[in-house]
């Protein structure tokens, strides 16, 4: 079973521990903690603006497929938390959006077997965390 099969999600509003939990989730052999991808917030549908603050509508699954404009603004997102992408994965993804040919979770698999440290192979576990993912939670 590779990492992509079981990522932990850490979910929780901000200023809450989160980053806490992450750290002592990470510090586990078999984990590898990712900086915060933001992977729901350009995916998933978005409510009304309220007084310059997005609320969030949750969504029962993500989109089939994952558009140019989406994938561009969470990889933004993303390298705003440090998220490192290889220039090549980069390329591979835009190319499968433009093509509609990219799934949300081909995405996030993608993300998880390019993006850890080298070295740490498929048994790794991947933990990541966005404060905002609770806003996602049924």
């Amino acid at each position: 079973m590779s990492q992509c099969d079981r990522p932990v999600f850490i979910v929780g509003a901000a200023r809450s521990g989160t980053t806490l939990v992450q750290s002592l989730i990470a510090a586990l052999p078999g984990f590898y903690s990712a900086p915060e991808t933001h992977f729901f917030d350009e995916l998933m549908v978005r409510g009304d603006a309220c007084d310059a603050y997005q609320v969030h509508r949750p969504r029962v699954a993500p989109p089939a497929r994952v558009s140019e404009a989406h994938l561009l603004e969470s990889l933004r997102k993303g390298a705003e938390g440090f998220l490192r992408v290889p220039d090549a994965v980069r390329a591979e993804l835009l190319a499968r959006a433009r093509a509609g040919q990219l799934t949300p979770k081909e995405y996030l698999c993608s993300l998880m077997e390019n993006c850890s440290p080298a070295g740490k192979g498929d048994r790794q576990r991947w933990v990541e965390k966005t404060p905002t993912h609770a806003s996602y939670l049924r």
